[in-house]
């Protein structure tokens, strides 16, 4: 057995995704790359499976909010003010349902309050993306296969503007470890997506779920490629309105 100290270094995985690894004492009995492998996804899986992530790539960045009692999986859960309620194994397009799920999950639940999902804390999601390269065993392969499609990307929304022509908006997703921006127009949104809302985002298209509803939305975007064309846009529209 050799133990030696490891510095920090920043590793990028097949998907160009660039993250850091703190420094830390390794341990080997073999020192080919597949014994190392091994160590590392023992350790990730056990961590992962603690912050109840498993293989729900929207686990990565939004809080499992309830337990399956058939199962015991950890299930998103939805309920508004009506007391109607769903649960899925993830969120966002296709929005799959879980499909154990039944009136016992949620027995003692105000049936006077919504209740929605939240985003992990920044240091939750860094140690998350910092693991799931190895244990997670790529996660977005994982959901393609068994959903038929790539997952979208998970966002939050960060601020919108409003024009006479529609709304200019900023969505916020973590990615290469720091909150990127992706800078949007539409023509509407609704009042009920507040700051902070879980919005899915590809190919200039949203998707967002509806709490009083209880049903899933997609909406055609615009995206703005710099901070620049965002402003100059927005002061534009607004210019214009005045004139007229």
């Amino acid at each position: 057995m050799t133990r030696f100290w490891r510095d920090g270094f920043y590793r990028t995985n097949q998907f160009g995704t660039t993250f850091w690894v703190d420094g830390h004492w390794v341990e080997r009995d073999q020192w080919d790359r597949d014994s190392f492998l091994e160590n590392d996804i023992e350790y990730w899986r056990s961590t992962l499976e603690e912050m109840r992530v498993r293989n729900s790539t929207t686990a990565q960045f939004i809080n499992p909010n309830a337990e399956c009692p058939v199962c015991s999986q950890p299930v998103f859960f939805y309920q508004n003010k009506s007391g109607s309620r769903v649960f899925f194994d993830e969120l966002g397009p296709p929005w799959p349902k879980h499909p154990c799920t039944s009136k016992s999950c949620d027995k003692g639940v105000n049936e006077n309050i919504s209740i929605k999902p939240s985003f992990r804390s920044e240091n939750d999601i860094f140690t998350i993306l910092r693991g799931a390269e190895i244990a997670f065993l790529y996660p977005d392969i994982a959901f393609e296969i068994k959903y038929g499609r790539k997952p979208w990307l998970v966002t939050s929304l960060a601020e919108r503007f409003k024009s006479p022509t529609g709304v200019y908006f900023v969505l916020s997703s973590f990615e290469n470890e720091v909150l990127k921006k992706i800078l949007l127009f539409g023509k509407f949104l609704p009042g009920y997506l507040k700051h902070g809302a879980p919005v899915f985002y590809k190919r200039e298209k949203i998707a967002f779920f509806d709490i009083d509803k209880l049903e899933q939305v997609e909406l055609s975007v615009k995206r703005i490629r710099s901070a620049a064309s965002f402003l100059d846009e927005l002061i534009l529209d607004r210019y214009s309105a005045q004139v007229d």
